[in-house]
């Protein structure tokens, strides 16, 4: 009992120091933030919210595993009453017997002990009365001492258990409370959620309308620039690494589309690095593993900008890194290609690199 005790107060004080940092993770922020930046809060807020679902789900179950252990508490207490109650009967039906002898005894009467005494026909038969007699006061004695002793005990395994009782309802009591803490707490960080989110498809919104603006004015340079005779591909100006970067670049804007390389279609992210050295002359296949697989490694610290980054396990997603922590990749659906400053959750999925060149 003592060690189920100290069980629910350890999660009980986990679980109110955890709401104090918790606490913190919902503090409002005034600064409107860029995409990428938009973008982590976001994760960051989603995060926190699943651990404080987490958290509730483990504070509903304690509060529920000490509402059982009260009850059987109380199952407990009405039994040790109910052995204190009867034994004090016990005690009081045999001292009230004893009394009743006593009375008669000296008073007289036809049932006294007196007149079964003189009633006796010889020695011998008054010899069995009075050892009878004598009997029937030491049960009666003994009968009320093992009733006054049992109803101690049992009087103390109540008191015991009373405050058993106590303690554990102050125990539901106080995971009752941090429970609903946390759900405040839920509500909160829902609805920070919910503004974070709307910040982000803000930001990314405008983003992509910046994107399409300057797309529209390199088609319209060009268009001014091409003869008849054009064919429109795009010809790095320069070789290698670099050649990569611009072709890249170039692709800024455009959708993700699964399975494609085609900048008249869009990118996902094997086709996009694919695409991008293929315009100076390196062949790689249309997979993030396969390329992965097929190139040379380099480690981190070696990185070099046209170095291509990989990411979770097993492989699934690939960028091309552009120096200064930065890369440019075909993300997911409704994520144009984009050119980002690595944020740190990136890093975390980081697998390895590769150098196509």
């Amino acid at each position: 009992m003592r060690g189920k005790r100290k069980r629910t107060t350890r999660l009980l004080l986990a679980a109110l120091l955890a709401l104090s940092a918790i606490t913190v993770s919902i503090a409002p922020t005034s600064a409107a933030p860029g995409v990428d930046a938009s973008k982590h809060r976001l994760e960051v807020a989603k995060t926190k919210l699943v651990d404080l679902n987490s958290k509730f789900t483990q504070l509903v179950e304690d509060f529920n595993f000490a509402r059982y252990q009260l009850s059987l508490t109380q199952e407990k207490l009405v039994a040790a009453q109910a052995t204190v109650d009867k034994a004090s009967a016990v005690a009081q039906d045999a001292q009230d017997a004893l009394a009743t002898r006593a009375v008669a005894a000296y008073q007289g009467g036809t049932s006294s002990a007196i007149d079964m005494l003189l009633g006796s026909q010889d020695f011998t038969e008054f010899t069995y009365r009075l050892e009878f007699l004598n009997q029937m006061a030491a049960n009666d004695a003994d009968l009320a001492s093992e009733a006054q002793v049992t109803g101690e005990e049992a009087h103390r395994a109540a008191e015991d258990l009373q405050a058993l009782k106590a303690e554990q309802q102050k125990q539901a009591d106080s995971l009752a409370s941090a429970k609903d803490l946390v759900a405040k707490n839920i509500s909160a960080q829902k609805k920070l959620v919910s503004k974070f989110q709307n910040q982000y498809d803000q930001a990314l919104a405008a983003q992509q309308a910046a994107l399409r603006a300057a797309q529209q004015a390199a088609a319209a340079a060009a268009a001014g620039s091409t003869t008849s005779g054009s064919t429109g591909a795009f010809v790095p100006v320069s070789s290698g690494a670099a050649g990569a970067i611009e072709a890249a670049r170039s692709q800024t804007g455009k959708p993700y589309v699964w399975g494609s390389a085609d900048p008249n279609v869009g990118f996902d992210c094997s086709g996009l690095t694919m695409w991008s050295w293929a315009q100076v002359g390196v062949s790689l296949p249309h997979s993030s593993a396969a390329q992965y697989s097929v190139l040379p490694h380099v480690s981190r610290d070696q990185l070099q900008p046209g170095d291509l980054l990989f990411f979770y396990t097993p492989i699934h997603h690939v960028a091309m890194y552009t120096g200064g922590n930065m890369m440019i990749h075909a993300s997911n659906p409704g994520v144009p290609v984009q050119e980002i400053s690595i944020p740190d959750y990136w890093w975390a999925l980081f697998v390895g690199a590769a150098r196509p060149g």
